[in-house]
């Protein structure tokens, strides 16, 4: 029986540096978001003018703000006249908006995770964010399509920091997730790293630095999870985003995509899918794609049914939020049925398949549907390739791309052959190279 390779053994990040624990600062040091101490002078001048010293108190001399006040001092950097880099960053020309630009370099388009702002994934406990999260993991680093669907643009290294579950349940899983998936020991070789129970937190004070040391050269990073990376900081005070935009940073400066597992909030009737997750609001804002995992009622034994709604895309998106769609999660039985759970199974279910259709109008919607993210998932196909790709009467195959295209969701082109090629409005032409 296969096992994996690098999840058999200690997690490699432990053992690359004896002195790896030494490099990182206690967490319970770093609870608040950092001040900034490079404000520039007019800031304190400012708060000056609008202190009023009560009657019976002097106000204060000019001597007191003097060059030995810290708070009037400037960054080093800016005394030295570089004040663009004291900042962090440099002013870019409005001219530079009509050079080219590479594409955008998706790691799964469909879902929206790029280099940028963190893919967040929200969910009450036990609705299957980790074991998402994990088998998404395993796609990227494989190149296997994600939760069997959605094809994966970029792979490579990945990593992963487990702040919650610990070696054991953490290598465990993957190696049911692995087997159900057909990914042997070899196949991950040099390409997953797990690093279980870290005291590396978000919000220690080296933390962008230990970051992008860490995560140079990776595709994916999965952060499980934000509660437990900001250990002792309120996650209702919007100065947690100061932490969130670390990543964002990070990523910038690595081309490394990260993915956040975030807790859900408390159920009330009515909510804002957008307010799902716990804590401040800036923590949604600051992610840039979000997807919702909702555990559906389901009568079958032995499976979770978890709904996925994209409540935000990314800035890069180049279309609209993807349509809710599903994720089965069953455990899988060896072939001797000696072992039942010798697998773990994180599969893509389309709303069809979870209802299906009972009139004649549904299941021309699902025909419609099935056709759309079939266009969406491999652009430029033909007509004849389409009608093969989804099951159903080709009449009302047809009868679906005509509506698709007469509501402006699809389009087609003339190929080499005369044959019409379908694409998606959201898809650009000769698509193959952009997917």
């Amino acid at each position: 029986m296969s096992t994996l390779h690098a999840l058999s053994d200690p997690p490699s990040w432990l053992d690359d540096d004896p002195d790896f624990e030494a490099l990182l600062p206690h967490p319970a040091t770093r609870c608040v978001a950092p001040e900034r101490t490079d404000a520039p002078p007019w800031k304190a001048h400012q708060a000056r003018a609008a202190y009023a010293p009560p009657d019976d108190t002097p106000a204060p001399s000019e001597d007191r703000f003097g060059d030995d006040d810290p708070d009037l001092k400037p960054h080093p950097r800016a005394a030295a006249g570089q004040d663009e880099e004291a900042q962090g960053a440099e002013w870019i020309d409005g001219s530079a908006a009509f050079d080219p630009q590479d594409p955008v370099p998706f790691v799964v388009r469909d879902l929206y995770i790029c280099p940028g702002r963190h893919t967040q994934i929200q969910g009450f406990g036990y609705s299957g964010k980790t074991i998402a999260a994990m088998s998404l993991a395993l796609s990227v680093a494989t190149g296997k399509p994600a939760w069997g669907h959605f094809h994966v643009r970029s792979h490579g290294l990945v990593g992963h920091i487990d702040h919650e579950q610990g070696k054991r349940a953490t290598l465990r899983r993957y190696h049911r997730l692995a087997r159900a998936m057909g990914i042997a020991r070899g196949d991950l070789a040099g390409k997953l790293k797990v690093l279980c129970l870290p005291s590396f937190r978000l919000s220690d004070d080296d933390a962008e630095a230990w970051l992008i040391r860490e995560t140079a050269g990776m595709v994916l990073c999965v952060i499980d999870s934000l509660r437990a990376t900001v250990l002792g900081c309120d996650e209702n005070d919007s100065s947690i985003r100061a932490f969130l935009d670390k990543l964002l940073r990070v990523s910038e400066a690595t081309g490394c995509s990260f993915v956040l597992i975030h807790h859900a909030g408390k159920s009330q009737q009515g909510r804002d899918a957008r307010e799902t997750g716990r804590g401040s609001s800036a923590i949604f804002d600051s992610a840039g794609t979000v997807l919702r995992l909702a555990v559906e009622e389901s009568e079958e034994a032995g499976a979770t049914i978890t709904k996925v709604t994209m409540t935000k895309s990314t800035a890069d998106a180049d279309g609209s939020a993807l349509e809710p769609f599903y994720l089965r999660i069953e455990d899988v039985a060896s072939d001797d049925a000696t072992d039942l759970k010798w697998g773990l199974r994180c599969a893509y279910q389309s709303e069809q398949q979870i209802h299906p259709p009972t009139s004649g109008a549904d299941r021309q919607r699902r025909l419609e549907q099935e056709l759309l993210c079939e266009i969406e998932r491999e652009p430029g196909r033909s007509t004849n390739a389409l009608l093969q790709a989804v099951t159903g009467d080709d009449k009302a195959k047809k009868v679906a791309l005509e509506t698709l295209e007469r509501q402006g969701k699809v389009r087609s082109e003339r190929g080499a052959r005369k044959a019409d090629l379908w694409f998606s409005v959201r898809s650009p032409a000769g698509g193959s190279d952009e997917y």
